[in-house]
């Protein structure tokens, strides 16, 4: 078996009762030709959701439902307005088809979170989106704080455009970003944390400009396409 992740791996080793030696990692692979940094593809995003240019933006790409944790990004929203009241936070994303009803549930609860937290006219919830590259370079970061995941492609793609992400650590989320050289991990349901680093890299211009270009290097280096099938092909041979 090939799982996508060490924490796919032990979830099956718990479940199916395989032995470690069956279960071989290989972790997702990007398009670094398709998602790379565009400056000029997140300045028109911008401009169509009327953003200035240099207005801080946090966003967040994923399936409305309860383990993606939107509504502990727009806790984490909430601490970062409170010093940084120009930010925009962008929710890009919908509930799945095959739990529409309980995802349709949870997003309308993040929406009154957002509501009640005084952050309606600072979110933006943006449903799906075709151009998703843009939607990354519009951002000076991303977070995706879920409480249960395998490898989200989601931080690789936002890797990959150059922009950081503050993720929270669990199953392979920091053998992905690394701490404090490509991004930033934190606790599960930690949105003062979260914020904290978040303040950290919208604050400081030349430390996001670092972050995002150790994050592009290390996609391009360790989780791009060629280096996923590379994995792959030595499986099987």
């Amino acid at each position: 078996m090939v799982a996508n992740s060490h924490a796919g791996k032990a979830f099956n080793i718990r479940t199916l009762g395989l032995s470690a030696s069956r279960i071989e990692v290989v972790h997702n692979g990007v398009d670094t030709e398709r998602f790379y940094p565009d400056p000029e593809a997140g300045l028109a995003f911008r401009r169509k959701l009327g953003i200035p240019p240099h207005s801080p933006v946090v966003g967040m790409v994923g399936s409305f439902k309860r383990q993606k944790g939107q509504d502990c990004f727009v806790r984490m929203a909430a601490r970062v307005a409170q010093s940084l009241p120009e930010t925009s936070f962008l929710i890009v994303g919908e509930p799945m088809r095959d739990d529409a009803e309980d995802g349709d549930r949870y997003a309308a609860e993040v929406k009154q979170l957002a509501t009640a937290l005084n952050l309606a006219d600072r979110c933006h919830f943006l449903g799906n989106q075709k151009d998703v590259r843009a939607v990354y370079n519009a951002c000076d970061m991303t977070a995706l704080l879920s409480r249960r995941e395998g490898i989200p492609n989601v931080i690789l793609e936002s890797m990959a455009c150059g922009i950081p992400v503050v993720a929270s650590d669990i199953a392979d989320n920091r053998l992905i970003i690394l701490d404090g050289i490509t991004g930033h991990v934190v606790p599960v349901d930690a949105p003062e944390a979260a914020a904290m680093r978040a303040r950290s890299i919208l604050g400081a211009p030349g430390e996001r400009s670092r972050l995002g270009k150790a994050a592009r290097r290390r996609i391009c280096e360790r989780f791009s396409l060629p280096v996923a099938a590379g994995k792959l092909q030595a499986v099987y041979e």
